[in-house]
């Protein structure tokens, strides 16, 4: 292939990569089938077929495999064993579903396995038998990926709960909460004429939500995934230092709060202040405690 070209296709190289990459996708998905909702195997198809296709890079093709290759050898046989799976009268702690199927494409070692069930040529110079030579981490026997999910154990251990609702929808929720609680303190201060500093100093109450709510959430994924995951020593000593800070500066919230609302000169932990003085500290440590929070919605 000429420079800046890739499987004859003609144009700057980052131009053609991206092109080369989108086709390649939307190839493997358009004939997927009910593969589409298991996101990681596609993924492991592309990154396996791209390597394939950048071992073939520079070969004039000649002759192309027929047109159902890819649906009867790499498609059909991993799509049997998810029907196969579905179809199991075992309960659900028994019976693998596709959770189970994308957990095990999170792991590096199914690498380790060919993604047809075509066996891999290790002889052959020609590109007929470089597309079927074993790609990185495989062998001539590499198993194919549909025998590894054939016997692959089930990862995802599932408790059935109304809990479960409410975690998936916690961010609904929380938008809810937080909304209905700022609206509310909108009404009071007009019908109840208040001040705006105490309007103010109510309203900052959102932030105290804001960290119960948080508390809440990962306690109800805790125990939704315990004693099921494993996970490393290193994420078990984070989320439990985590839940205990945000305990911890729960608890110096509300005591904050509630002198916030106190007598104007309180003597409290031995020191003497207005109120003013515990509602700005109450503020620094929200804020310093909504720094995560901010970072995470970032992120997603």
């Amino acid at each position: 292939a000429a420079p800046g070209s890739a499987g004859g296709v003609n144009g700057p190289p980052a131009v053609v990569s991206r092109a080369v990459d989108l086709v390649l996708f939307f190839c493997i998905w358009g004939e997927a089938a009910n593969l589409r909702h298991t996101s990681e195997c596609l993924w492991f198809l592309y990154h396996k077929m791209m390597e394939e296709y950048a071992g073939c890079e520079g070969y004039t093709q000649t002759r192309s495999l027929y047109a159902g290759h890819y649906v009867d050898h790499v498609v059909s046989p991993i799509v049997t064993i998810l029907q196969k799976s579905m179809k199991s009268k075992a309960d659900h702690q028994e019976k693998r579903n596709y959770d189970d199927f994308n957990e095990f494409f999170w792991s590096r070692s199914c690498l380790q396995y060919h993604y047809s069930t075509s066996p891999p040529n290790e002889n052959g110079d020609d590109v007929e038998n470089n597309m079927m030579r074993p790609l990185n981490s495989e062998t001539a026997n590499s198993m194919s990926i549909s025998q590894a999910l054939e016997t692959a154990p089930k990862t995802f251990l599932e408790k059935r709960s109304w809990l479960r609702g409410i975690l998936a929808m916690n961010r609904i929720l929380e938008w809810h909460v937080v909304t209905f609680y700022l609206l509310a303190v909108i009404a009071f201060s007009r019908h109840l004429v208040w001040g705006w500093v105490y309007s103010l100093q109510v309203a900052s109450g959102v932030f105290w939500l804001f960290n119960v709510l948080y508390i809440i959430w990962d306690l109800i994924e805790v125990w939704s995934v315990y004693p099921g995951i494993q996970l490393a020593p290193t994420s078990i000593c984070g989320s439990v230092f985590t839940l205990t800070a945000r305990f911890f500066i729960l608890s110096y919230q509300t005591l904050y709060l509630m002198w916030t609302f106190g007598p104007k000169q309180s003597n409290n932990f031995g020191i003497v202040a207005d109120s003013s003085f515990w509602w700005w500290q109450y503020i620094w440590l929200s804020v310093l405690c909504m720094i995560p929070y901010l970072v995470r919605c970032q992120m997603y």
